[in-house]
């Protein structure tokens, strides 16, 4: 990932061969945004190769990546070439994420998920939708499979779909192992106002990813103060000891000055597992004015 947080820095993107930077017009198929390029909706001949100059007083570097637009064929409703894979355990309450919707969300999009499994609408009562989440109760080695999550983007006046294909794979929970949050480790982190603002809660056992983010006692939801959201579990893996490993990040795209200090809190879920609640306290830095 490139850090670009806290440069001074100009960023352009370009098809690469073209000698003309992708657009900045919103109302264009495919346009520039911040530091990402848009494609709504994107077409086959997209395809190709792409390059992200980055300019500053004293440098410029390129990074070029290559984009595959691919097409369902007719009567497939799962690409298994392009499917995210994903894992759970057999347990009261895992969850399937359905996977970077965080830049599509704002004020008038707040994405409801219809999900699907081997290509059927999910009815099963087992299963509850909530925000990028399906949450599978009393989760058994038969819930294993093809899973699709849909929901649409308004853009302009226009509705665009949006799809991930998710492949599942259940394994049987090892012995309950009470759950340990080894990050955050009870600390406090001094930052500027303004400043953005990530922190990560890494956490390994047996039901590893129920995990949430507390922000001075209230848990965090997708509309909390507007600037504060709780990110998708980007990275689960079960260990070697059969535990499981993940990730789930707390967003600060703005921070403000509410008092001198901003308690967060990393939740393992059920709580009476956890014998201790890992803090991370956000310090207020001054900065005088010259």
């Amino acid at each position: 990932m490139l850090n670009l947080e806290h440069m001074d820095y100009n960023l352009t993107w370009y098809k690469t061969g073209n000698q003309t930077s992708v657009s900045k017009d919103q109302h264009s198929r495919i346009y520039q945004y911040k530091n990402f390029i848009w494609f709504l909706p994107a077409t086959l001949e997209d395809s190709g190769s792409y390059e992200c100059v980055v300019r500053n007083l004293t440098s410029c570097s390129k990074i070029y990546l290559t984009l595959t637009v691919f097409k369902n064929k007719a009567g497939i409703c799962f690409n298994e070439k392009f499917a995210i894979h994903q894992k759970i355990l057999t347990a009261l309450s895992p969850k399937i994420v359905c996977p970077y919707l965080d830049y599509f969300r704002d004020q008038k999009n707040k994405l409801p998920i219809v999900w699907y499994k081997d290509c059927k609408l999910i009815e099963d009562k087992r299963f509850l939708s909530s925000h990028n989440y399906l949450v599978i109760t009393n989760a058994t080695m038969h819930d294993q499979g093809n899973y699709t999550c849909k929901t649409l983007y308004n853009h302009k006046g226009k509705q665009h779909n949006i799809s991930r294909d998710i492949s599942l794979t259940v394994t049987v929970s090892p012995p309950n192992i009470p759950p340990e949050i080894f990050y955050p480790r009870n600390n406090s982190v001094e930052v500027e106002v303004g400043s953005r603002v990530i922190v990560d809660c890494n956490v390994l056992g047996a039901e590893a990813c129920q995990v949430f983010w507390k922000v001075n006692d209230t848990y965090i939801d997708l509309n909390y103060e507007g600037r504060v959201f709780e990110e998708e579990i980007y990275e689960e893996e079960i260990s070697f000891e059969g535990r499981l490993f993940c990730k789930v990040r707390l967003n600060i795209s703005e921070f403000q000055m509410g008092g001198y200090m901003m308690l967060m809190s990393c939740i393992q879920k059920p709580v009476e597992q956890v014998r201790t609640t890992p803090w991370i306290t956000l310090f207020y830095k001054y900065c005088p004015k010259s």
